[in-house]
């Protein structure tokens, strides 16, 4: 099983990991995946086919033959991502699992929860069947028949002869039941007697008899109840208790509802009358409760006088009820009637009187107004003509009125209002004579302004000014005059105002197609800017001037023009800031100061400078992230011996740049899962999984048996293996309670002890003789054992299995470990203590080491790729067989497959394992460490020839090349020690491109000298290195193609 998991670790590891490469490692997790697959798949076809013939429990019981449980490793292997598996495998032609069997999973996994029930139903008609009665009997056995279908014929039988045995005891419960008359007995035990439950049926002539006499004990007891109910109601009519009749009533509906119930006619009768004489006492009782209610109304109406209408209809609904009203109530209604309808005649009479002297007062006060409104209206009329006259200065037009006036109405004439008025009007008349004369005298003066020279002074606009204000109300030939002359003012001035706008305008668009020639000049190659930008400043100066001086011009006119000219002042501005900044980028990208400054050109040239932007300089735009990684951020020392530092160093590195080479190689020098949990509560998880997976499996007692041939069998016990002794202190038999499946309860095992004298050294001696009577004995044991290894068997003393006992020590050294470190080297002495064991299992002494092995790869990623081969030829060496480790004869068995075990155990070497792991850290640390510098850029030649131009002088011993071949891949090459001079290689021109950043080691080492010091360290250690970091040059890693 530990093979499955490994396998299933492995396609984890390769899903979640950046390299998805198609390798002969990987092939082989396929093929275990694939034959675990098919494997599983087969049980269960197996399993299915029980379930389809019924054999549920025998389904089950193949389920849980293997450890873990078949259902158990179907789960395992149809893992969450699966399907993302499966399309690796179709891409690379890798072996592609079958899909796991899930409907005989789910067909498994509900049988475990019906066999618990039907186990439970079991146990109880075995209770049940022994002390049980009869009918719970047939209650336990119903349950049982729906429970199990694969047995329900057997269930069925035995209650079909419980049914029948519980026939006789209902007839005979009956029999007596009808003597004593319990009708209730009677009808339960007949009612159960015809259940549709039952699977038989009692005979005919005994249930028919039955049934009679419950029909005619139940017509009895409902003519008893008859007889009782009509008494009652005869004696609550005689008592008129209306009350007790009803309730009555109600019982005798109930008794009607009954089946079978036929009442007799003179009851019929009796119930009718009593029924008729209760609706007429609820009737009358009705009308004397309205009665009473209205005769009060009607007494508290006339009390309060609420009204002739009110009381009459009240005094209607009481003598509708037919009831004897009383005669002083009749006396106060028609005194009440008599009184209302004489105060409605007196209030006639009155309005009559009111209304013929009200409508005589009301005409002549209509007359008296009428006049007064008609003086009023005329003089109001007279003043508000004389006010709109005045308002409008003319005095004429309001001294006619008032003669009007005054010839019309004398009196009128006179009022105050009229006369102040007449005083304004000739007021005015005198007033208006003075101003024609000012008037005339202004206008001679305006006449004689109006040349062109001095129309637009500000003598001639305060001229016309004042005469516009003064020419209400002039004389007719007055205002004509100067109309004339107002009119000659205008013309005067839109003659000046086009003029001027004239000029206006060919000025602006001579300074604009200045501003339009300066702005193509910019740029072209030679151009001053500095010169150009002065003349775009002085042509903005002289529009300014321009436009302050434009008087007379119109503003939308002024407004326009300039708007056109700041547009082309803005585009001259814009040329001359864009080809400032082209000229400086293209400077950096040419002869650049340092890496930076070469860097900053490349990021702004796709949006302030795409002219410049061609194929070579958007590659170099595309590998700036590549080639900042390789000088910012550099990994110190003390980061690499850190767990702490490390995990803070991998969590600040931005998800656009996880996949670089820096990188991954510090993510894959870090303890794995670093990122997201802490290394050494991984390795308790992984300790958690051994002991509840292994070490609790494993808790047994082992003894270890051996026969004439030296074949050696081990039991394992569940409990304590016991002796029992005879009087003398004689070992005479053993007791075991074998364990040979995971989970199993223990198997009874007996050995009978026979001693023996003058053995080896002269001690006496034991032979173990296996009892014929167990159910172990297909296993074929020999005739007798004769050894019993490890134990004393004059003071026996048994100890737990040596696997049990050397994996519990090995997690409680492990849980004491306090660091990572520590952690990595107890785990390295526990698989060499482990592979020196003599004592323990041979299966599980390979269990064990694989399970101390598979710890390593919490510790590092290196472990991982040394472990995949060791772990192969671990499984290989015993063909898969762990899970049957506690057959007693497992050993002498399969001889071959042991020693296989033991040779693959003794060639695993752990030392030289931590040394490969150690080597391969250093390497990584190596590489990590070492820090760059941009030397500077290629470039291209006329001839094509490429060569190095260095941001600065600076001494180097080798070049890197760093580029990208795709996503998230990279190719890093050194250039042969030929670079340095500055030309780069014809057969690496493919490598490069102008534009290209090269790179040198800050330390000044060689990188091939650094790869074949590492070479030659493998050597001696009888290894190789297969893996180089991916920031290592691909051409000094020592392979002959390269």
């Amino acid at each position: 099983m530990s093979k499955i998991q490994e396998s299933l670790d492995a396609i984890g590891r390769f899903l979640d990991a950046a390299d998805q490469s198609s390798t002969p490692a990987m092939r082989s997790v396929a093929e275990v995946y694939r034959a675990a697959c098919v494997e599983v798949n087969a049980r269960l076809g197996e399993c299915r086919k029980l379930i389809d013939a019924g054999l549920l429990s025998e389904a089950e019981r193949l389920n849980r033959r293997l450890s873990p449980s078949l259902t158990e490793r179907a789960g395992m292997l149809d893992f969450p991502r699966c399907a993302e598996w499966c399309e690796f495998c179709r891409l690379y032609d890798w072996p592609s699992p079958p899909p796991i069997d899930r409907a005989t999973v789910e067909k498994l996994a509900a049988g475990v929860a019906l066999a618990a029930d039907l186990n439970a139903l079991v146990r109880r008609w075995r209770l049940v069947a022994r002390d049980g009665g009869s009918a719970e009997k047939i209650r336990v056995l119903r349950q049982l028949v729906a429970a199990d279908p694969a047995g329900s014929r057997v269930w069925k039988e035995n209650l079909a002869e419980v049914e029948r045995s519980r026939f006789a005891e209902l007839l005979r419960d009956g029999k007596l039941a009808a003597e004593h008359g319990d009708v209730a007995e009677l009808q339960r035990i007949y009612s159960e007697l015809v259940s549709p439950e039952l699977l038989t049926q009692p005979e005919r002539g005994p249930l028919a008899e039955l049934a009679a006499a419950l029909a005619e004990l139940q017509q009895k007891e409902l003519r008893r109840r008859e007889e009782t109910l009509l008494d009652g109601i005869a004696s609550a009519y005689s008592a008129m208790d209306r009350n007790a009749l009803e309730r009555k009533l109600e019982e005798w509906r109930i008794l009607c509802s009954e089946p079978g119930f036929q009442p007799a006619q003179n009851g019929l009768r009796q119930v009718e009358d009593a029924r008729k004489w209760l609706e007429e006492c609820r009737e009358r009782q009705e009308r004397e409760r309205r009665f009473s209610e209205l005769e009060v109304q009607l007494t508290d109406e006339l009390d309060n006088e609420a009204g002739l209408r009110s009381v009459e209809s009240s005094f209607n609904m009481l003598m509708a009820l037919d009831l004897p009203v009383s005669s002083r109530l009749v006396e106060r209604v028609e005194r009440y009637r008599e009184s209302c309808l004489l105060a409605e005649r007196r209030r006639h009479i009155r309005k009559c009187i009111y209304g013929i002297g009200g409508a005589l007062l009301l005409v002549l006060l209509v007359a008296v107004a009428v006049r007064l409104v008609q003086n009023e209206r005329e003089s109001r009329e007279a003043g508000r003509q004389m006010e709109e006259l005045l308002a409008e200065k003319n005095a004429v037009g309001a001294l006619a009125v008032y003669d009007r006036v005054r010839r019309d109405s004398p009196a009128l004439a006179e009022r105050p209002e009229l006369l102040a008025l007449r005083a304004r009007a000739g007021k005015l008349a005198d007033e208006f004579a003075a101003a024609d004369a000012g008037f005339a005298r202004l206008l001679e003066r305006a006449e004689e302004a109006l040349t062109p020279e001095r129309v637009e002074n500000s003598e001639a606009a305060e001229l016309f000014r004042k005469l516009g204000s003064m020419a209400a109300g002039r004389a007719q030939p007055l205002l004509d005059r100067f109309d004339a002359a107002d009119r000659k003012r205008r013309k005067l001035l839109e003659e000046n105002r086009e003029r001027r706008t004239r000029e206006f305008r060919a000025a602006s668009e001579r300074i604009r197609r200045e501003l339009e020639r300066i702005s193509a000049e910019i740029p072209r190659e030679g151009s001053s800017l500095e010169h150009l930008e002065q003349a775009v400043r002085a042509a903005g100066e002289e529009f300014s001037t321009l436009l302050r001086n434009a008087s007379g011009v119109a503003d939308n006119l002024k407004q326009q023009q300039q708007e056109l000219v700041n547009i082309a002042v803005g585009r001259a501005d814009g040329a001359l800031r864009t080809t400032a900044k082209l000229r400086s980028i293209r400077q950096r990208l040419t002869a650049p100061a340092d890496f930076w400054s070469y860097a900053g050109a490349l990021e702004t040239l796709a949006v302030e400078a795409p002219s410049l932007a061609d194929a070579n300089r958007k590659r170099a735009a595309g590998l700036l992230g590549l080639w900042r990684s390789m000088l910012e951020q550099p990994v110190e020392a003390g980061i690499l011996e850190s767990p702490e530092k490390l995990k803070e160093r991998l969590a600040a590195i931005p998800a656009g740049e996880a996949a670089l080479p820096v990188a991954l190689d510090l993510a894959k020098f870090a303890p794995p899962g670093i990122a997201y949990r802490d290394p050494v509560a991984a390795v308790k998880e992984k300790l958690d999984k051994l002991e509840r997976e292994v070490i609790a499996d494993s808790d047994l007692y082992e003894l270890i048996l051996a026969d004439a041939a030296g074949g050696e069998y081990r039991f394992y016990s569940v409990t304590e293996p016991k002796v029992l002794f005879s009087s003398t202190g004689v070992a005479k038999s053993m007791e075991l309670a074998v364990s040979l499946h995971s989970g199993q309860e223990g198997i009874p095992f007996y050995l009978q002890l026979w001693r023996t004298d003058g053995s080896e050294g002269g001690r006496s001696a034991y032979r173990f003789q296996p009892s014929s009577q167990t159910a172990l004995e297909k296993l074929a044991f020999p005739k007798e054992f004769v050894e019993l290894r490890g134990v004393d068997m004059k003071q026996p003393v048994f100890q737990k299995a040596a696997h049990y006992r050397f994996l519990a020590r090995a997690a409680a050294r492990l849980r004491d470990a306090k660091t990572l470190e520590e952690m990595e080297r107890e785990t390295g002495s526990l698989i060499r203590s482990a592979v020196e064991n003599r004592e323990m299992n041979p299966y599980m002494k390979v269990v064990a080491v694989k399970r101390l092995l598979e710890l390593l790869r919490a510790f590092s990623f290196f472990y991982d790729v040394q472990l995949t081969d060791i772990l192969y030829r671990l499984d290989r060496s015993n063909a898969g067989r762990n899970w049957n480790w506690r057959n007693p004869r497992e050993l002498v068995d399969h001889p071959d497959e042991v020693r296989e075990m033991e040779a693959a155990l003794a060639a695993l070497d752990v030392t030289r394992l931590f040394d490969e792991v150690r080597l391969y850290r250093k390497l990584w640390k190596t590489a990590l460490l070492r820090k760059f510098q941009a030397v500077g850029t290629v470039e291209e030649k006329a001839g094509g020839e490429l060569t190095l131009r260095l941001f600065a002088p600076v001494r180097f011993r080798e070049l890197w090349v760093v580029d990208s071949v795709g996503k998230d891949k990279f190719r890093i090459l050194c250039l042969p020690d030929s670079a340095a001079g500055g030309r780069i290689p014809e057969e690496f021109r493919r490598y490069c491109f102008p534009g290209q950043v090269l790179f040198a080691p800050v330390d000044w080492r060689s990188t091939g000298e650094l790869a074949a010091a590492f070479r030659k360290e493998a050597a001696e250690r009888g290894s190789r290195i297969d893996m180089w970091p991916q920031s290592w040059p691909l051409n000094r890693r020592g392979r002959e193609d390269e």
